[in-house]
């Protein structure tokens, strides 16, 4: 919208004041596109000599001034892209102000997008903010697994050197079945134990004829008596097995 606003004193009608308004449109950088210009225009008024001009002479002298600030919009905005409408603005009243110092006549103008280029810039805004939210979501997305895994990290590591922890995962899972998990672990520890025995047994017998038979008797003697002492009972020694006699003399 291109706006014309003037003031002066008339002496044939000191009250003939008036504000007709023009609406243009001007070529953005490449004159693809076009800005829409707003022009408000006013007058101060003035004595002696200039208060005693007539209204035909202020009409001529506005019509200068408006075309004096259409040219400055002109080349002004067709320096500047038509997605840019601010710094076009600010350089065309920087120009228009510094032509106009010394005279009576002050000059704003305001630039705006036209309706087709603002259709464009609500398009290209609505996929930068979808640009910029999918980043945001797939930073705090990292971030999240990130501290999912380094928490998974220092569980699984100190999973490692404890072997209660599979029934306490299973107890956290499932309260109700304290009962049956807690004897689930301790055959699981009985039966670990036997395994165990019946592999110390068989290691034995195979070094048996290497003169390491006191060792490894010494050493199935020392394996369950720390069974026995961390609470987990051993089957009773087959009366076949190299150390039932070890165990009759214990």
């Amino acid at each position: 919208m291109f706006t014309l606003m003037w003031k002066f004193d008339n002496p044939n009608a000191a009250d003939t004041t008036g504000s007709p308004e023009l609406a243009f449109e001007t070529p953005s950088a490449g004159d693809g596109f076009a800005f829409r210009v707003a022009v408000h225009c006013a007058r101060e008024a003035g004595g002696g000599r200039r208060a005693r001009r007539s209204a035909p002479d202020l009409g001529a002298e506005r019509e200068e001034v408006l075309d004096r600030a259409r040219t400055v919009v002109r080349e002004t905005c067709r320096r500047h892209p038509a997605f840019r409408p601010e710094s076009a603005e600010r350089e065309v009243n920087r120009r228009l102000e510094a032509e106009l110092r010394d005279g009576p006549w002050t000059v704003r103008v305001e630039v705006g997008l036209t309706e087709e280029v603002r259709r464009l810039q609500q398009t290209n805004l609505i996929a930068q903010h979808k640009v910029v939210t999918e980043a945001e979501s797939t930073e705090l997305r990292l971030e999240r697994l990130h501290a999912l895994s380094t928490r998974c990290e220092g569980f699984l590591r100190a999973a490692g050197h404890s072997w209660e922890t599979l029934y306490a995962l299973r107890l956290a899972e499932d309260p109700g079945a304290a009962a049956d998990i807690l004897a689930r672990m301790v055959e699981d520890r009985r039966e670990t134990a036997t395994d165990l025995t019946k592999l110390v047994a068989k290691i034995t017998e195979a070094q048996r004829t290497a003169g390491l038979y006191d060792l490894v008797l010494a050493s199935e003697n020392a394996l369950r008596q720390a069974f026995e002492r961390l609470g987990v009972p051993l089957p009773p020694l087959d009366p076949d097995s190299p150390f039932a006699p070890m165990a009759e003399s214990a």
